[in-house]
Formats: structure tokens, sequence, C-alpha cells
């Protein structure tokens, strides 16, 4: 099998090349999203899904702001408002911008 790996490899400037023209033209935005993200895979890895924080977080202050989100879903009825708010950090995804 080894063979088999020698020989797509001299394809891979091709493949860079075609990747690279699918990137900046392909023909609809799924093709040209995938053909990005292949390209930086082969060149930056795969992103391992960690988020570190700088700073610490106030679990009370994070909780509050929750609270204030998940009853403001209620009173636009995304959330149904016999639902408790007992635990809305279970419940609710809060997306916190890393620093570098």
């Amino acid at each position: 099998m080894q063979h088999v790996s020698v020989s797509a490899r001299k394809y891979t400037a091709l493949a860079m090349k075609t990747l690279v023209e699918i990137c900046a033209s392909g023909r609809s935005e799924m093709s040209r999203i995938i053909a990005a993200r292949e390209i930086l895979t082969r060149g930056w890895g795969q992103p391992d899904g960690k988020v570190v924080l700088a700073h610490q977080v106030d679990s009370g202050a994070l909780q509050a702001a929750a609270e204030r989100i998940l009853e403001k879903r209620k009173l636009a009825g995304v959330l149904d408002a016999r639902e408790p708010l007992t635990e809305p950090a279970q419940r609710l995804s809060v997306n916190i911008p890393v620093l570098k």
C-alpha cells in the first residue's frame, strides 16, 4: 500500500491548487467552506477544541446573566413559561470570547 501513498503524493500540488480554486470561486458556499477547511487543516492541523480563559469568570455573574437571558426568552415566547428557571446554566450555551 505504500506505493499508492507515494503515487498519490505526486498530485499534492495539483490537489492544493484545486482546493484554492474552489475556495476562491467554488459554485456554492458549502464547497468554498469545505475547501477552506481542508486548506486550513492541512496547514494548521485539526483544532483541539479547547478554550482557555485568560481571566477568572465570576460564576455568580454568569448564572445571573443566564437567568436574565432565559427570562427574556420566556417573555418572547421562545421558552415555555411554565418551565422553571432552576438550572439555567445547564440549558443555555454561553459564548465567552477568548482573550489572547
